[in-house]
């Protein structure tokens, strides 16, 4: 029973094909999945901006309210403004929790994705591989029935 290498590059060419379209789209998905960190991330990095310039306005009336103690009415007001800075900065330190919770899901979901990449590259590999076996394997028998066809020719001088 020979093998038939030349149906079996046929083949790998198929597998090779298919194995390209899946790494594509394992390659879509992991960029899709690294958009999504970046953005994220970038929603964390603006919620923590948003918190450190609270707390610097929070600072900053303390130090007023220290200096304007002696007012009653602007003690109100910055006491007023105190309220609103304290509400925002609890308000936006909770979102915050809620986006380092969205940022830890991305970065999975990244290195998930990532990791299906790979795979899919590596099988492609393989793939590949496998189709410059086959073609070899057909160099080789091609040779092998060259040189069985010399011998022939070669023999049947002789005999002649």
């Amino acid at each position: 029973m020979s093998i038939d290498y030349r149906q079996r590059i046929v083949q790998s060419k198929q597998l090779l094909r298919l194995q390209r379209m899946r790494v594509n789209t394992c390659e879509t998905r992991y960029r899709e999945a690294q958009q999504k960190r970046s953005q994220a991330q970038a929603e964390v990095d603006e919620r923590q901006e948003a918190i450190d310039k609270l707390k610097e306005q929070r600072h900053q009336l303390l130090n007023y309210m220290s200096a304007a103690a002696d007012s009653p009415r602007l003690m109100k007001v910055a006491d007023t403004r105190r309220y609103w800075i304290e509400y925002d900065l609890e308000r936006d330190e909770y979102y915050l929790q809620m986006d380092e919770d969205a940022l830890a899901d991305a970065t999975q979901e990244c290195a998930n994705a990532r990791k299906e990449w790979l795979m899919a590259r590596s099988k492609e590999a393989s793939a590949q591989s496998l189709l410059d076996a086959s073609k070899h394997a057909v160099s080789m028998q091609a040779e092998q029935q060259q040189e069985l066809e010399s011998e022939d020719l070669t023999i049947g001088r002789v005999i002649s």
